[in-house]
């Protein structure tokens, strides 16, 4: 099993979905694309590619988070307010090990405040939306 005793992160929409794979020292970008087929839905993988940044390192640290499941009904959105909410609905979920998540998020591409760092979001966000991110900590 792949994904047994790693760390990961799912990161997407309904259209392109992103996992990140670190595996030991090593971390991994796998890109998922909708087949279109709608008789038959199915992700197709488009690319696979390591990572090596800081930003990859600064993803993968649990600071950067707050556990538990979040979307805009949960307690952390009664304490603080949403400001903005635009764009595609995205899912983010990062996990410890096979089935166990530490923490799930329901946002959009265009949120604020997130329940992650800025920095951390924005970094996702580049995946999604096709744009370089320069990491800056």
């Amino acid at each position: 099993m792949v994904l047994k005793d790693k760390e990961y992160i799912f990161y997407g929409t309904s259209h392109n979905i992103h996992l990140f794979l670190k595996r030991e020292k090593e971390f991994y970008h796998i890109e998922f694309v909708d087949s279109k087929n709608y008789d038959n839905f199915s992700l197709l993988i488009k690319d696979i590619k390591t990572i090596d940044d800081d930003c990859i390192k600064f993803v993968f640290d649990k600071s950067n988070y707050i556990e538990g499941k979040i979307d805009s009904e949960s307690d952390f959105y009664k304490k603080n307010p949403i400001e903005i909410l635009i764009g595609d609905p995205v899912y983010f979920s990062y996990n410890q090990n096979f089935k166990v998540r530490y923490c799930e998020y329901f946002l959009t591409t265009g949120w604020k405040p997130v329940p992650m760092k800025q920095d951390v979001y924005s970094y996702l966000n580049s995946f999604i939306l096709k744009f370089n991110f320069r990491c800056v900590k």
